[in-house]
């Protein structure tokens, strides 16, 4: 298995299948699945939405009925309260005419209390006698008589006190005090199925009686039948206490006899199903219909039920689970059918496509191998250009195009190869003598380039002397400025100290004037100290005469003279003082008189030194400039030498790399010719078309 698939594998139509058709089909069948199983869902949910639709258009349906029956005994009732209560005669007659003009009714009747109206005693002898009991109550009943003929019959009631539709709804007034219909459980009645519908009469807040007809479930019965076998489904009618009204698969045999093969009046509970149906009649929403297995045929049914308001019944539909799944699987089998059918014809036109690209691919490895081995002689068929719609197509042009193309490429490279022979011949030659002369030219050029570093190498030690001496000479100019500008600042300082010795000697003698102002002023102050004593002295005299008036002008004189004797003391301290300056400042007026004459004669000597700087210097900047041409000529010359040995070193290499060019060229030039020979070899394999 694993070998076939190994073979499949290596062919383009086995990749395809494998690759395209295989996932295609797959993916296909699984969105066939995805959506049958999702089409199939949905189905079958819209037909169990059907069934409980259904089950509820019964149950309104017969509700529809019902409600007529009710609405007639009510009318009755309203009759009698509007002002037909107490006439006898006309109530009997209402009676008959509800009876005979409204379908499905198969009975009429009014049902008074005992001398309700006061007149049973007085309708004795005047009403017919099938409308009063014994004692003159009136209960007349009209009823349809099926074994006159469905002609009308009168006669009165029966077992009113103990019967529903008169005890059961005269109890249901008197429990909420309003008057409301009363629907009893169905029974059998002259071999008819029947119901009664019966509204109470309320007259002043008192129960006066009741009005009512039978309902006959012939027709209710007659249309279950009806819907059942044109829908294809089993109706069964449920009455409050759990009996079966009707039910579509009993058999139809004119007149009912209730045996244990029919459902009619058995109770759900003495059935094999009792379980189930129970659970239907209890259940509140019924929303959705069950899918349950029925007992008493083994095979799964849809189950749904319906409410019928007035009598409080219950409406089951059942269906075979068969017969609802038939339509959808119907439906999913044609459209597998469609679906399958689209999957064939895809993988038909998958595998033309596939055998149809196989057969030009084929064609073109063909094509592929011939021009592979060197046959360039064979011709492609294939379209012309504006054919070729597709990529084979184009394909199988660009081979065709591609081997004549290659056929006058290899005819065109064999007659180069040729000329390419005789070409590499001349250039093996000529590298040959290259070679030789390179080599000559390789020596000369080593001489030269010696010769130009040994010049280089001698401007390089004479360039670095000039410029040491340069640099010497440079120093020194730079040190005789510095000594000029050194002693024009002493020249200028040296003038500068005879401006201020000048200066001195002036103000010395202005202090010289000044201390001679200070003795006139001392001696002043000496003799007004000496006045003063003496006043001090006459005064001390004249306080002595006062006595001791005069002390307090005593002390007085006595601090005066006191005084005068401090500033005597003071003057004399201050004249001797004076002198001394006087002395110190005519010594500094000779010292500085002495000190400026020789200050002017180094001026002098400075000015005469700073003039033999400036010589020395302009004879220094001199040399220097004429170092620096020297300089710049050596550099130059050094420069020179230096570019003629870079030259010449890159002329020795660029004659070494010519040699090893040459070498190469030879070298090429043999692997030219080696090449060719090959090229001949590889396109004498060629069969080219002539």
């Amino acid at each position: 298995m694993l070998e076939l698939i190994h073979k499949i594998r290596r062919r383009l139509v086995g990749r395809m299948l494998l690759f395209v058709v295989l996932p295609t089909l797959l993916i296909f069948a699984l969105v066939i699945y995805l959506s049958s199983l999702a089409s199939f869902k949905n189905l079958r949910q819209s037909e169990e939405e059907y069934i409980q639709l259904q089950a509820r258009v019964v149950a309104t349906q017969i509700e529809d009925l019902n409600a007529s029956a009710v609405i007639s005994a009510q009318r009755m009732a309203d009759a009698q309260v509007a002002g037909m209560f107490g006439d006898r005669e006309a109530s009997i007659e209402y009676a008959r005419i509800v009876l005979e003009n409204f379908d499905g009714i198969t009975g009429a009747y009014f049902g008074y209390e005992p001398n309700a109206d006061g007149q049973d005693s007085e309708s004795l002898g005047k009403l017919p006698t099938e409308a009063m009991d014994p004692n003159g109550r009136f209960i007349p009943y009209w009823f349809v008589d099926s074994t006159k003929g469905r002609t009308t019959s009168l006669e009165p009631l029966v077992d009113m006190e103990s019967s529903l539709y008169y005890n059961g709804a005269k109890k249901d007034f008197e429990k909420t005090g309003k008057p409301a219909y009363k629907v009893t459980e169905p029974y059998v009645y002259q071999g008819k199925m029947i119901t009664e519908q019966v509204y109470p009469i309320v007259i002043d807040g008192q129960f006066k009686g009741v009005a009512g007809v039978d309902f006959a479930l012939a027709d209710i019965d007659t249309m279950l039948r009806r819907i059942a076998k044109s829908e294809e489904f089993d109706i069964f009618l449920i009455s409050a206490n759990g009996n079966f009204i009707a039910a579509s698969l009993d058999p139809v045999d004119g007149e009912l006899d209730v045996s244990n093969e029919r459902l009619l009046t058995r109770n759900v509970e003495d059935i094999q199903a009792a379980e189930l149906f129970v659970r239907l009649m209890k259940d509140k929403n019924m929303n959705a219909p069950l899918l349950e297995v029925d007992p008493s045929e083994g095979e799964k049914y849809y189950f749904a039920a319906a409410r019928v308001p007035v009598g409080n019944w219950t409406v089951v539909v059942r269906k075979p689970e068969s017969i609802v799944l038939a339509p959808i699987w119907a439906q999913l089998r044609s459209r597998l059918i469609f679906a399958l059918s689209g999957i064939f014809l895809i993988i038909a036109l998958l595998l033309a496509m596939t055998v149809r690209l196989a057969r030009r691919v084929n064609e073109a490895v063909e094509a592929a191998k011939r021009i592979a081995a060197g046959d360039l002689t064979g011709e492609l068929e294939f379209a012309a250009p504006e054919e070729c719609v597709d990529e084979t197509g184009v394909l199988l042009h660009s081979i065709g195009n591609m081997t004549v193309n290659l056929n006058r490429l290899v005819g065109n490279v064999k007659q180069a190869s040729i000329q390419l022979n005789s070409t590499a011949t001349e250039l093996s030659a000529t590298s040959h003598q290259q070679k030789a002369t390179a080599s000559s030219f390789g020596s000369s050029a080593n001489q030269i380039a010696a010769a130009t570093k040994q010049i280089s190498s001698t401007n390089t030690e004479l360039l670095g002397t000039m410029e040491n001496v340069s640099q010497v000479a440079v120093g020194t100019a730079e040190l005789a400025t510095a000594g000029r500008s050194g002693l024009q600042n002493m020249e200028e300082s040296m003038r500068d100290l005879d401006k201020a010795t000048g200066s001195i000697g002036e103000k010395l003698a202005v202090i010289n004037d000044k201390a001679s102002n200070i003795t006139g002023v001392v001696s002043t102050i000496t003799k007004v100290a000496d006045q003063t004593n003496l006043l001090s002295v006459n005064a001390a005299i004249e306080a002595e005469k006062a006595g001791e008036y005069g002390v307090g002008f005593l002390v007085v004189a006595r601090e005066i003279r006191r005084l005068a004797d401090q500033t005597s003391a003071a003057t004399l301290d201050i004249e001797q003082m004076v002198r001394q300056m006087l002395s110190a400042v005519s010594a500094g007026v000779m010292e500085m008189d002495r000190f400026t004459d020789h200050v002017r004669r180094n001026v002098k000597d400075v000015a005469t030194i700073s003039q033999q700087m400036s010589d020395i210097i302009e004879q220094v900047n001199s040399n220097t400039q004429q170092f620096e041409s020297v300089n710049e000529s050596m550099q130059s010359q050094a420069q020179g030498a230096e570019q003629i040995s870079s030259a010449m070193g890159q002329l020795t290499a660029h004659a070494a790399q010519s040699s090893d060019a040459i070498h190469e060229y030879s070298r090429a030039a043999d692997d030219l010719q080696q090449a060719i020979e090959s090229l001949k070899s590889s396109i004498a394999s060629f069969q080219l078309k002539s």
